[in-house]
Parts: structure tokens; C-alpha cells; sequence
């Protein structure tokens, strides 16, 4: 059975005693003895004095042989001790405790013996007592020393600790230690123990707590769960729906396909979020959404189709995006659901503040070289100077019944988790203006960047859709190119049919759609049955599916969203710049081994008025060099073929006199070490296309 810690503490205090007291008469008893013993080596030299003053007169008094005179000096010796008592033998007598023997002669002869004994009794009684006392005296301060710091600990250690341990055990710690503890003021460890102790239970209270939101939390995730698992079965037979649904015009399919797809995503980051709230490790790794390079143009256009089917009956509502030429090909690394949704809480607020008429204009565009900027305008009744500064905060909402305040906080935190910033300018009755930036990423390698066309090269555009080829009609009139240079199919049948009958359909150059009305066979199909891969681009609206990228990549097909038809940069291709031996009036030099960079490179000269010197083989640049300006800038490749590095060879580039070269690669500056000699690592688009 466990016992106080104040039952063992006084058991043992007893035993302690007991230890004490008898430690303590050991100690006296041996300290008795030693004085016992010191006391008779002192009589035994107090004895051998009294003879030695007396002893002329004893050898005198026995030389005479006078026996009275004898026994006067005996009585004499006997007075000055009564401890010592002293006798005369003729003859030596027998050994006795405490007797000794003083042997009187003179020229050889005895004349008889001094024998004197110590009285034991008088210095066993003379000294005991006085040790007896002592020992008394001991034992007392022993006694009083146990008593006082018994009282000391059992005040300042045990009393504390037993009333920490009740505090503790009666459930209600948290209120009784709000204010100090008195009884532990005296000790500093005890203090020390007891605020550990107070730290210990408020956080078993929040650990407490913790774990009630937990189980909350467990229970909203298994709700979540539920929905969503709820969710997905009707999900999944629209999907299948929707694949039955070929007739459909595309415009409608791709609504259709959209708001699946977004009902989809909502439901996936419901059960993500609840996830990592329950705080399931096993599950936060598997749901939770993470950062991918998300094309912008394309996230926002899907985004306006729903929010302007959700408003449809606002009539004096005009939601419209404001995407052009530059707004093309901006990438970012973001949570493309979560982008999404702090886009729609924008745009919601945006509608709420214009009320039944008004218009809200969604921007996107470049900020810079290193940055993507959007902007979600309207021209609503704005918000007060004094509000503005607060409503990026947690709670604070303006103007908004039953408003939690989360919206904006929560679409900051966001922006800046992607490296962003997000601002807010209004003027009250004029209209306010969000804008985010974002940190802009390159394009992955799947997206077209811009489409090079070869003087002479014959387009083919395949597609079901009449508005997509005239969108290709005008965008290929308006960069130079003949009508009669563009072929129009609408389906796979009369594509291949066509392809058959020419003599070198590989000449030609063609954009495809992936979905056509009707037909069992797709783009990816019909490209890769007529092997013409190489000079072909997938042009759809399906382009985030994560199946259509593999297949692409698997046959090497560049892909460009539907919905950028209006937009991509299309430049005629030229035939090779010729050089002239002087040289003196060109604006670039490029080397590079692949003919579709010089094509890039040519086409975007004319369309800028540049003039460039191209070399696809470093030997044919050696042989011209000296006759050429070395002012110009060089823009060579990091691999040009047979083991030949660029990077190094522009250590002779540079001997021979030039001394702006720039290392034109896809590779980044990280992977190459320290070049003084270069003045720079670029990508391979011409820079005066950036400019």
C-alpha cells in the first residue's frame, strides 16, 4: 500500500534519531576511554614525581633503617593525592591492575620498593560524570537540531508538495493556480516545481481543448467524407454523360465539362481541408493540394464561364476579361484549385459591390520581366480610406450581411504563400481595384510558345468548330499569310481522306483539335495514324486533362489551348539570312545547331526590323569572325553537337575580340559554375521579342 510522502519522511526521521543517538554515544564512549587512559598516564607521572621530589630522603631514611621515619614519608606521599596511594615492600610483590612498582637501591644494593596504585573508581566516577553529561547534552541538541529542520522541511518541502498533489488531484488546477503559491515562497525549487507544475496543467487544459477541436474536426472529416463520397457517384455518371454528348456544340461542352470539373475540384479540397484540419498525417500528404505551374489565362477563362452562367440573371451585369497578346503564355506556380476560388471570392465581391448595374473587368498581363500582374476592377460604390487598410485582416469585413471577414484575409495569406502580394485600391461611388502579383514561372515544355511558319508551308487547320476557323483564318491573314495557303477540314474522315490524295502531305503544316462531333477517333489519334507529329499542334480545350499531355508527350505534339487561338504569336518563317563579308551592319550573332531556332530567330527579325548573322556550325563562325564587328552581341548554345560546349568555346569567341556573349540554353544559370568570360545565361527566345 502507498503511503504520504509525510508517513515516510517521519518514519525515517525516527529511524535517523535512533542512528544519530547511538553514532553520537559511540562517539562519546571512545572519547571516554581515550580520557580514562590519559588520566591514568597522568597519575602514573604525578606518582613518579612525588617520588622523585621525595626520594633522597627515602634512600636516607631506609639506609638508617628507620622504620618510623619510613612510614612519616609515606603518610606524607599519601596526602598530596587521595587518588594515589603509596606503599612500602621489602620484597618485590606480584602483578595488580592499577599497582606499580618503584624499586629503592643505591651502589648495587635494594634497599626495599615504592609500590603505588591508582584508584580507578574516582576517575571512573570523576569522568564518566562528565562525560555522562555531555553525552546528555548531545542528545539534546541532537533532539533540538531533528526537531527545528524537521519542522523547517516538513514547511517549505513536504506540506508544498502534498497541496501541489492535491491541487492537482482535485481536477479544478487551472483556477487555483492563478495566483502564486504562498507555501512555496520560502523555497526556490519548491517555487521552481510549483510554476512547472502550473505551466504543466494549463497545458494539459489546452492539450485538453486540442483534442475536443480534433475530435470535432475528425467528425466535420468524416462528413466531408461522406459528401463527397455522396458527390462523386452522381459526378461520375455526368462524366459519363458528357462523353455521350458529341453532339453538343463545343462551346456548351466545354461549360458543361467545366462546372463537372469544378464540382469535382470543390469536392477533392473539401475533403483535403478537412483532412488537414483533423490533423490525419497519414491523409494530408495524399489530399492536400500543392503548387504546380498553372497556365493564368486559362484558370481565369474557365473561372468568367461559370461566374457569368451564376450570374446570368443579373442582365445589367457585364462580367468581361480583359486577355490579349500579353496576356499569353503566363505560367505561376499556385494551388490551381485554390486560385480558382480566391479569384471567385474576388469576382463575388466585385458583383456585390456594383449591385444590379455595373461591370466587372478581370485583367491579366505582365508587371515587369519577373512578374504576372491581375486585376479584378469594378465599378461599384467603392470603400471608405479608413476601412480600406483593414480588410485584408482577419474578421474584418465592410458592408457585408452576415460577412465572416475571411474572404480577403484568407485570398492574402494565399497569394503570399505563392510568393505574391495582393493590394486594394477603391474611391468611394467610383469603384475599387484588386490587384495580385505573382511571381511568373517559364512555360512547361508542352505549351507553344509562339508557331514559326516557313515561307511557302501550306497550313492545315482541323476542327468541327466554324468560329475556331475563322479565328485561324484571320490570325494567319493578319501575319502575312495568303488565304489560299490555309486548308480547312472539319473532321477525322475528311482529313485523312484529303491526306491520301496528296503527293507530300508531310509538307504541310497542321493544327488540330482533339474532340470532334460525331467521330469515334480524336486529334491524338488521327495525328499519330498519319505520322505527322513532328509538324503538327494539338489546338483543345482539354488541354489540362492529364491524359491528353502524356499521349503528347509520348509522340512529341505540342499543345496550345483552345481558348489562345486568338493570341499566340505566329511569325512567317524567312530563308537564311545571307551574310556578307563585312557584316558591319547586323544587330545579332546566333550559333546554334537546331534549324528551328534560326527559323525563330529570322522570322522575329523581320517582324522587328532586326538584322542577325546565323551559324549552325561554330568552324563556319571562326572563318568569318575576323570580319566581323566585334560590338555585336553573340547568343550561342550550350550544346552544339559532337561534345562541343558552347560555354567553353566562348572562352575563344572571347580571345578573338568579342565581349558580349550570352549563353543562349534552356538550361538554367545554377547548373553552370563560374564564367567571367560570359556576360550572361539567357533562354532562347530572341530578346528583342521580350523587349
Amino acid at each position: 500500500m502507498s503511503r504520504s510522502i509525510n508517513s515516510i519522511f517521519r518514519q525515517n526521521y525516527y529511524k535517523l534519531q535512533v542512528i544519530t543517538c547511538v553514532i553520537i554515544f559511540l562517539l562519546f564512549f571512545g572519547a571516554s576511554y581515550v580520557n580514562i587512559v590519559q588520566s591514568l598516564d597522568s597519575q602514573k607521572e604525578t606518582a613518579k614525581g612525588l617520588i622523585d621530589k621525595n626520594w633522597s630522603q627515602l634512600l636516607t631514611v631506609r639506609l638508617m633503617g628507620d622504620d618510623e621515619s619510613l612510614k612519616l614519608v609515606f603518610d606524607e606521599l599519601n596526602e598530596n593525592d587521595q587518588q594515589i596511594r603509596f606503599f612500602f615492600s621489602k620484597t618485590r610483590p606480584g602483578h595488580k591492575l592499577l599497582s606499580y612498582v618503584y624499586k629503592i637501591s643505591y651502589a648495587d644494593s635494594d634497599y626495599g620498593y615504592v609500590i603505588y596504585s591508582i584508584s580507578l573508581k574516582s576517575i571512573l566516577v570523576s569522568r564518566l560524570l562528565w562525560l555522562f553529561g555531555l553525552l546528555i547534552l548531545g542528545g539534546l541538541f541532537v533532539y533540538l537540531f531533528y526537531w527545528y529542520y524537521t519542522n523547517i522541511l516538513n514547511r517549505s518541502i513536504i506540506v508544498p508538495l502534498e497541496n501541489l498533489f492535491n491541487k492537482i488531484s482535485s481536477g479544478s488546477f487551472v483556477e487555483q493556480y492563478d495566483t502564486p503559491n504562498q507555501d512555496c515562497a520560502d523555497c526556490k525549487e519548491i517555487t521552481s516545481i510549483d510554476l512547472a507544475i502550473k505551466d504543466l496543467c494549463k497545458n494539459i487544459v489546452e492539450k485538453t481543448g486540442q483534442i475536443a477541436t480534433l475530435e470535432k474536426s475528425a467528425v466535420i472529416a468524416r462528413l466531408a467524407s461522406q459528401v463527397a463520397h455522396d458527390i462523386r457517384s452522381p459526378l461520375s455518371a455526368l462524366n459519363v454523360i458528357l462523353h455521350g454528348l458529341s453532339t453538343l456544340p463545343e462551346e456548351k461542352r466545354i461549360q458543361i465539362r467545366g462546372a463537372v470539373q469544378r464540382i469535382d475540384d470543390i469536392t477533392r479540397d473539401l475533403v483535403a481541408k478537412n483532412t488537414v484540419e483533423s490533423n490525419d498525417p497519414s491523409q494530408n500528404d495524399e489530399l492536400a493540394e500543392t503548387h504546380s505551374v498553372q497556365l493564368l489565362s486559362g484558370l481565369i477563362d474557365a473561372l468568367l464561364s461559370e461566374k457569368r452562367i451564376q450570374y446570368l440573371n443579373l442582365r445589367g451585369i457585364n462580367i468581361e476579361s480583359r486577355l490579349n497578346q500579353d496576356s499569353y503564355g503566363l505560367f505561376a506556380s499556385v494551388q490551381g484549385i485554390e486560385f480558382k476560388r480566391v479569384l471567385s471570392n474576388l469576382v463575388n465581391n466585385a458583383v456585390e459591390a456594383v449591385g444590379d448595374l455595373g461591370n466587372v473587368i478581370i485583367g491579366l498581363g505582365k508587371a515587369g520581366d519577373r512578374y504576372i500582374e491581375i486585376t479584378i476592377k469594378d465599378d461599384g460604390k467603392g470603400i471608405p480610406a479608413d476601412v480600406l487598410p483593414r480588410l485584408t485582416k482577419n474578421g474584418e469585413t465592410h458592408n457585408k450581411e452576415g460577412g465572416s471577414g475571411l474572404g480577403l484575409y484568407h485570398a492574402k495569406k494565399s497569394v503570399e504563400s505563392w510568393g505574391g502580394q495582393l493590394e486594394i485600391e477603391s474611391t468611394v461611388n467610383r469603384g475599387t481595384t484588386v490587384t495580385i502579383q505573382l511571381p511568373k514561372n517559364k512555360e512547361p515544355d508542352w505549351f507553344v510558345p509562339f508557331i514559326v511558319i516557313k515561307n511557302k508551308t501550306r497550313i492545315v487547320v482541323l476542327d468541327d468548330d466554324n468560329s475556331i476557323h475563322r479565328v485561324w483564318q484571320d490570325r494567319l491573314i493578319s501575319s502575312g499569310i495568303k488565304q489560299e495557303r490555309v486548308i480547312h477540314l472539319m473532321s477525322p474522315d475528311e482529313m485523312i481522306t484529303w491526306f491520301k490524295k496528296q503527293k507530300h502531305p508531310k509538307a504541310f503544316f497542321y493544327l488540330c483539335d482533339f474532340e470532334f462531333i460525331g467521330s469515334d477517333k480524336n486529334g491524338l489519334q488521327v495525328i499519330k495514324e498519319l505520322g505527322i507529329a513532328s509538324r503538327s499542334i494539338l489546338v483543345t480545350s482539354r488541354f489540362e486533362e492529364p491524359r491528353v499531355r502524356d499521349e503528347c508527350a509520348r509522340l512529341k505534339v505540342k499543345l496550345l489551348p483552345k481558348n489562345l487561338a486568338g493570341f499566340v504569336p505566329i511569325n512567317p518563317a524567312i530563308q537564311k539570312t545571307e551574310r556578307s563579308k563585312t557584316n558591319d551592319d547586323a544587330d545579332f550573332i546566333v550559333i546554334d545547331n537546331d534549324p528551328i531556332v534560326h527559323e525563330t530567330w529570322a522570322s522575329a527579325a523581320i517582324l522587328n526590323n532586326k538584322k542577325i548573322l546565323s551559324y549552325s556550325k561554330i568552324t563556319d563562325f571562326f572563318k568569318d569572325c575576323a570580319h566581323i564587328n566585334k560590338d555585336i552581341p553573340v547568343y550561342i548554345d550550350s550544346d552544339l553537337g559532337d561534345n562541343n560546349r558552347g560555354e567553353l568555346i566562348a572562352k575563344d569567341i572571347k580571345k578573338k575580340g568579342f565581349d558580349r556573349i550570352y549563353l543562349s540554353t534552356g538550361y538554367d544559370a545554377a547548373d553552370f559554375g563560374d564564367m567571367p568570360w560570359i556576360t550572361g545565361v539567357v533562354d532562347k527566345i530572341p530578346p528583342f521579342i521580350k523587349s
